[in-house]
């Protein structure tokens, strides 16, 4: 049975819209995607694949991604002078990492040390879609012990796209933030007791392009998947082109034991859930009496009122009803003005607004 006392519900603010249930804009953070000490990171190779569109709201469909079998680890570490590592079976590579920047100090290969004057950032604490930033390069070091080697360059770093990605059938990554980065390089080989004449001869210099991009998934602290494409020219000819890809998915990276993404993936957990609508429903009206006809597809605690533009409710019904199929409401409006009114339907906190005219 309704209320047919008239009264005037301030606190709905006249409830014109419907809630909005959003997820917080996918971006890279320190707290929840800097590198973590002693954390080791699964990569899997996979076939090399496109990496589509830029923009927002691109839809990056993965499912055709075939994993070669090979996978490798990631290691970070710090060594004894407190500098932050990360080792791979091919590089290790030394950082500098504070709460707003991670910056590159260098790298030694098997084949290649190199040192950089000033440390080159490579993310910005935080980083959003569209964002973007630059950088000027000096580096020394040598090739296989014998070569003196001197690198410079720009290397640059883009937010290029949000979206989502399609795992599998029925598995989709949402909130997802790609980072585009390019790295160019002149790479000048000399012996140490050349003549500064034979060191700056064109015949010396060789150039690289590298071009990478990270797909960040909001809830995870690593890559869900890398592409990288390395480029290599001999005075301005083409030597080689080396593209290689990877994935780190998500049942990889939940054996971290990241509480702080733990606790993203929860609260988001619950916005989705709160997003799935449970209620479809339809209403009718005749003239005299609204009936409000609705499915449930979980438990829920449901409130219903007919109120006008200003507020005042005439009638008001609530119940809680278990999930299940045909259940209805009805509301007596033989004796409302003419006028347009709302039924406001409130379930389990989202809200329904549905407007009829009584003539």
């Amino acid at each position: 049975m309704y209320l047919m006392k008239k009264k005037y519900l301030f606190s709905l603010i006249l409830f014109l819209g419907v809630r909005a249930i959003t997820f917080a804009q996918p971006s890279i953070e320190y707290e929840a995607n800097r590198l973590r000490l002693n954390d080791i990171v699964q990569k899997t190779v996979v076939d090399y694949f496109p990496a589509g569109d830029s923009g927002e709201d691109v839809l990056w469909d993965f499912r055709d991604v075939v994993s070669e079998g090979e996978c490798y680890h990631v290691e970070f570490c710090c060594d004894s002078d407190s500098v932050f590592l990360s080792i791979d079976p091919s590089t290790l590579c030394k950082y500098d990492q504070t709460e707003d920047t991670l910056k590159l100090l260098g790298y030694e290969t098997p084949l290649k040390f190199m040192s950089y004057e000033s440390p080159i950032p490579l993310m910005a604490y935080p980083f959003h879609y569209g964002d973007y930033m630059e950088t000027p390069y000096l580096g020394t070091g040598h090739y296989c012990k014998t070569l003196q080697m001197d690198n410079s360059g720009t290397l640059s770093v883009e937010a290029d796209a949000t979206g989502s990605i399609i795992l599998a059938d029925e598995d989709t990554l949402r909130n997802v933030l790609r980072i585009h980065i390019i790295k160019t390089t002149s790479v000048n080989l000399y012996h140490p007791n050349d003549t500064m004449a034979v060191r700056e001869s064109a015949g010396n210099l060789k150039q690289e392009i590298e071009e990478h991009y990270q797909w960040y998934a909001r809830g995870f602290r690593y890559p869900v998947y890398e592409t990288s494409t390395l480029t290599c020219y001999d005075d301005l000819t083409l030597v080689s082109c080396v593209q290689t890809a990877y994935r780190n998915l998500p049942n990889e990276q939940i054996l971290l034991n990241d509480s702080i993404n733990e606790e993203i993936q929860r609260q988001d957990s619950l916005t989705m859930a709160e997003e799935i609508d449970i209620f479809p429903h339809e209403v009718s009206f005749n003239g005299n009496t609204l009936i409000l006809r609705y499915d449930q597809l979980a438990d829920a605690n449901i409130t219903a009122l007919i109120c006008n533009a200003q507020g005042m409710v005439y009638a008001q019904q609530s119940t809680h009803q278990p999930s299940g199929e045909s259940y209805q409401m009805s509301f007596d409006c033989g004796g409302l003005r003419r006028g347009e009114y709302i039924l406001y339907i409130n379930v389990n906190g989202k809200v329904y607004n549905e407007k009829f005219q009584v003539k």
